[in-house]
């Protein structure tokens, strides 16, 4: 039996009159249609380095008791805390076409 192809349609964008990364406010005015659209779905977000903000990340917090999870991609200098201490996401071990998935992970640390 052959699995189903599945798909991704975008189903909601907004043009922007700027270039540039867009701010929270603008992400906002996106994400918030269609996390009413979708509200009775899980949502999982994958975003990239442009939601790399403390203030995006508690805002999507706030959308888990809706079953709105995210994961967020980071850079090579981010500091991350795992256990007791602080490293740089550089300092974990990844092979070259292997992702990590770091959960409730803190961030905040400035080298």
């Amino acid at each position: 039996m052959s699995r189903p192809k599945l798909r991704a349609l975008p189903i909601y964008w907004k043009f922007l009159t700027h270039q540039g990364s867009s701010n929270l406010t603008e992400q906002q005015a996106v994400m918030r249609p269609v996390f009413q659209l979708l509200k009775k779905y899980q949502i999982i977000l994958i975003a990239d380095r442009e939601f790399h903000s403390i203030f995006r990340s508690h805002w999507l917090k706030q959308y888990q008791k809706h079953q709105v999870y995210f994961g967020l991609r980071r850079k090579k200098s981010t500091m991350v805390k795992g256990g007791q201490k602080y490293c740089q996401t550089s300092e974990l071990k990844v092979n070259i076409g292997e992702n990590k998935l770091l959960l409730n992970q803190k961030i905040t640390k400035t080298k």
